[in-house]
């Protein structure tokens, strides 16, 4: 059978532990050219272990792995004395990083740093093309210790770009830029996919995952509970949030016209995530007519999310 000439990472089952305790459990994954993939989920879930596994900064061991078409040597099960598996200059080569905790000599400017990055590649983006994707014209003579928060957050986003990677690792990149920035950063990371790289973002920005991925992969505790495109995902789960006060029982509600989930949040209220909020509110309302503090939503990515593992709306950095 012939190789998906569109898969640039595939595989299949890795795991991981650290001193005897899992952190990954048997992922599947597949990334693609052109495609976003993002990884979602609670603190803690293995979003960044899962990209350091991927990177081969770690010792996971997995049943298959394929970069740029090229098999790696099957990982075995690892001990406290394992050891990563490092990818070759070449691979190396094609693959763009910007992980969360990320720094550069503070001493030199923006325009040193990016000549710098531009020697370890073959054939680097332009400096010019570079001041564009970070939006630093004006601070190119600038050190990089002087440089506020955010304009060093673009910065690391042009170095990870500087050799053209056909393969992109983003790893929380937007995390404390204001509204602005990040959709400076969405269009150059939308202008990345437009060129045919394949891209693994994590962000715990539901707006930017809805907006940005063409793939969703949700963890928790270190094992994949959801993998499918947003716009499927929110339909399987409900298209609609309908939260109103009723007193029937969770029996009668549960099984209203469309409804595919039930939670009562105290005092009577309920909340619904409902296929038909039109069946499922008019047979609700036949059998309370009572009902009141009606509302109905659209259902988000992010209801989604929460639904899925349950946790509190400030617990999936």
């Amino acid at each position: 059978m012939q190789a998906n000439t569109k898969t640039v990472l595939e595989v299949k089952q890795l795991s991981y532990a650290y001193a005897d305790k899992p952190v990954l459990t048997g992922i599947d994954l597949r990334l693609e050219r052109g495609q976003i993939s993002a990884v979602l989920g609670p603190n803690g879930a293995g979003k960044t272990t899962l990209m350091h596994s991927l990177l081969g900064l770690n010792s996971a061991y997995y049943d298959y792995f394929s970069l740029f078409g090229e098999t790696l040597p099957a990982g075995r099960k690892q001990t406290r004395a394992g050891a990563p598996l490092r990818r070759s200059a070449t691979l190396r080569a094609r693959i763009g990083v910007m992980m969360q905790v990320g720094q550069v000599a503070a001493n030199l400017t923006v325009i040193e740093q990016l000549r710098l990055f531009q020697r370890y590649y073959p054939q680097p983006k332009t400096i010019a093309e570079l001041l564009t994707i970070s939006g630093l014209q004006a601070q190119a003579k600038q050190r990089f210790g002087r440089l506020s928060g955010g304009q060093k957050q673009r910065l690391m986003l042009a170095l990870a770009l500087v050799g053209n990677p056909q393969l992109v690792f983003l790893d929380e990149p937007t995390i404390g830029l204001d509204t602005q920035a990040r959709h400076d950063f969405w269009q150059a990371i939308r202008a990345c996919r437009q060129d045919g790289a394949a891209i693994l973002l994590s962000s715990h920005y539901l707006d930017e995952v809805e907006q940005l991925s063409d793939r969703v992969l949700m963890l928790q505790h270190g094992r994949v509970i959801a993998d499918a495109a947003p716009q499927q995902l929110v339909p399987q789960l409900g298209r609609y949030r309908i939260s109103a006060k009723s007193m029937l029982g969770h029996s009668k509600i549960s099984r209203l016209a469309a409804v595919v989930d039930a939670q009562q949040d105290g005092g009577g209220h309920w909340q619904l995530a409902s296929l038909d909020s039109a069946a499922s509110l008019r047979q609700w309302l036949l059998e309370d007519p009572q009902l009141s503090d009606i509302e109905v939503r659209r259902a988000s990515l992010e209801q989604v999310f929460l639904q899925l593992t349950g946790v509190t709306d400030d617990a999936h950095a």
